[in-house]
């Protein structure tokens, strides 16, 4: 193996390897805000609905009924 071919075979591992950290990375988020979201009240839920709607509307500069 020529060091060039080495550099590159450490260079894909390495892309390889951070790949999987990210995937990794965003796999335990999504667990912890599918965790969050299943234990808050219905009435929480239902201020992050208000909340997630008046932003929404503040976003694109129009207002829902």
């Amino acid at each position: 193996m020529t060091r060039n071919e080495a550099t590159n075979l450490a260079d894909a591992l390495d892309v390889l390897v951070r790949r999987h950290l990210e995937h990794e990375q965003r796999a335990e988020l999504d667990r912890r805000m599918a965790d969050y979201y299943e234990k808050l009240t219905d009435e929480e839920m239902s201020d992050q609905r208000l909340w997630g709607e008046f932003s929404e509307s503040e976003m694109t500069g129009s207002r829902r009924p």
